[in-house]
């Protein structure tokens, strides 16, 4: 970013399932601590010095309709938001009632946004 400094104009964050892959309970709580931490402290500062004040720092929270952790998604909303990060919050896109829609879960089993979904969260 730093060699095209001026000609990135958008950066996103996300924080997907395979960072939360396999962990259960207390191992999940000790895995977001340190997601959080590296988050806060190195990964976004890094980016906002590198991509300089003329980008738009994005983030959205990948919502895991198994998962379903709001303190999990909270925390990551309250940690971009402290660093002026933007954030769409999946919870209000991919939802039960819009899973088969947005996502390709219904039709191939994979939790990732299709063209639909991709729209839903453009929009926002």
């Amino acid at each position: 970013m730093k060699i095209n400094s001026g000609l990135t104009k958008l950066v996103t964050i996300t924080i997907g399932i395979t960072d939360f892959a396999g962990c259960h309970n207390a191992e999940c709580d000790i895995r977001l601590f340190k997601i959080l931490h590296n988050l806060n402290n190195t990964i976004i500062p890094m980016l906002k010095e590198a991509g300089g004040e003329s980008v738009q720092y994005w983030a959205t929270t990948y919502h895991n309709l198994r998962l379903n952790n709001n303190a999990l998604y909270d925390s990551l909303i309250k940690v971009y938001n402290e660093n002026g990060v933007k954030v769409v919050d999946m919870r209000n896109i991919v939802t039960n009632e819009t899973a088969c829609s947005y996502t390709y879960l219904c039709d191939y089993h994979n939790g990732h946004l299709n063209v639909n979904g991709s729209h839903a969260i453009a929009d926002l």
